[in-house]
């Protein structure tokens, strides 16, 4: 059984280590959060730009998500690297672990919150993962979008009345993810220095909205919510395919995820021209009391 976390300082990091008593044994693992300017080359370039959600690890390494948490080993040899993305708990790792170091590392970031993984139908990681996740969801990821392609037709399809709006600094605070994303940056400043997004709007009532965080990795991820009693209307294709549109002209690539049971979410990421589909897992488990 695990004994508490003892909190250190060391040199400039902050140090956790933990005790474990396996029968006769005392194990001492150690871990430190770092900034992304203190991770080792040797272990950044372990991280895989192929594992589903990438983008958002890389955001955090590049230091254009400051909420994300950095773990490395406490050892001077450092072995492995974990990093967490801030917006669903979703943990990506690199470097020489094993079950007991992997349960270790999930456990610590259980602390503070809910913990997600996300892993490809066929990566041998899956049998380091901690047992017991109280979710376990197939999701699908959709890459590969010809760039310039195929989204003009459908923006000019906007119904008479509506109109499409860039999302500004007054706008965003209307929006049903802005607040919340504004309040963890920053600041209005700091949102649209990193984020774009546009609204589906009838007068000043928005209808739907669709936005996307830092690139990384040439990436952006796109997302899109429709306000309720206007869905199924074709308004989420509309608005993210203007929102590709002015990504794509800034040479930057977008991709899209769903559960895999969300036929309309997945017909929606074909219609938009999406040529690559691959199913992955999402395993989600609870905060540690």
């Amino acid at each position: 059984m695990r004994g508490p976390a003892r909190l250190t300082a060391t040199g400039g990091k902050v140090g956790f280590t933990f005790v474990s008593k396996p029968e006769m044994a005392v194990r001492i693992i150690a871990m430190q959060e770092i900034r992304p300017d203190q991770l080792p080359a040797h272990l950044r370039v372990l991280f895989r730009t192929t594992d589903p959600l990438a983008r958002r690890c890389f955001a955090v390494l590049d230091g254009s998500e400051p909420d994300g948490v950095i773990l490395v080993d406490g050892a001077n040899d450092t072995r492995w690297a974990a990093v967490m993305e801030p917006y669903d708990g979703v943990v990506f790792m690199a470097g020489r672990l094993d079950a007991s170091m992997v349960a270790d590392i999930f456990a610590h970031l259980r602390r503070e919150g809910e913990v997600q993984a996300a892993m490809w139908l066929d990566d041998v990681r899956l049998d380091l993962l901690p047992s017991s996740p109280y979710d376990d969801v197939r999701m699908l990821e959709f890459t590969d979008r010809p760039i310039g392609q195929g989204l003009d037709e459908i923006v000019e399809r906007v119904p008479p009345g509506l109109q499409l709006r860039s999302i500004d600094g007054d706008l965003i605070m209307r929006t049903m993810w802005g607040p919340d994303d504004v309040e963890r940056l920053g600041g209005v400043s700091a949102w649209q220095a990193s984020h774009v997004g546009y609204c589906l709007l009838d007068g000043e009532h928005i209808l739907c909205e669709a936005t996307v965080g830092p690139a990384a990795i040439g990436l952006r991820e796109i997302s899109a919510v429709t306000t309720e009693g206007h869905r199924g209307k074709g308004y989420a294709t509309i608005t993210l395919a203007r929102l590709i549109q002015d990504i794509e002209s800034q040479g930057v690539s977008t991709y899209s995820v769903c559960e895999k049971q969300n036929a309309a979410s997945a017909a929606l990421a074909r219609k938009l021209g999406y040529r690559v589909e691959k199913e992955y897992r999402c395993l989600a488990w609870n905060t540690l009391a």
